[in-house]
């Protein structure tokens, strides 16, 4: 089931780059924030049927909302089994809160987003490759020692 939403998505997502780009060119997809929006923004059928870009809009809305609505749901879950409860619901106001007061304190505007993302890369590259890599190393090495434990008292 994820490795099938994965694919189409990651399909969609391919197809909607390959036909900006196709349909504009690389250098102004580089140059633009949303070229798919822009793309939209453009189409007119028989001089009648124009301002497709709601429809975008809207689905856009729609994604964001079911996205962070599952978000919410995995954070939820997480720390259930973390603090060993048996209901998540005392937990959802306090991280409605918590998560609202990020979103708005974290970023300003797009160019703190911006600066930010130039960071990112390192902290990721910290945070999502070297320390899992270490722990999975120490648990290795722990794993062997424990090993080599049991087959000396033996």
């Amino acid at each position: 089931m994820i490795i099938k939403s994965t694919m189409i998505s990651g399909f969609a997502f391919f197809l909607v780059t390959f036909l900006s780009i196709g349909i504009l060119s690389q250098g102004v997809v580089a140059d633009i924030r949303y070229p798919s929006f822009f793309v939209v923004q453009t189409i007119t059928i028989a001089d009648f049927f124009e301002r497709f870009e709601v429809i975008i809009a809207i689905l856009w809305y729609i994604t964001i909302f079911f996205r962070l609505s599952l978000l919410l749901y995995i954070i939820l879950e997480g720390l259930k089994g973390v603090f060993n409860l048996t209901s998540n619901q005392s937990l959802l106001l306090p991280i409605c809160f918590i998560s609202l007061f990020g979103a708005m304190s974290i970023w300003d505007d797009v160019t703190s987003l911006i600066e930010y993302l130039e960071v990112w890369r390192f902290y990721a590259s910290l945070f999502g490759l070297l320390f899992p890599l270490l722990l999975i190393c120490l648990g290795l090495f722990r794993k062997k020692a424990l090993e080599n434990k049991k087959g000396i008292n033996q």
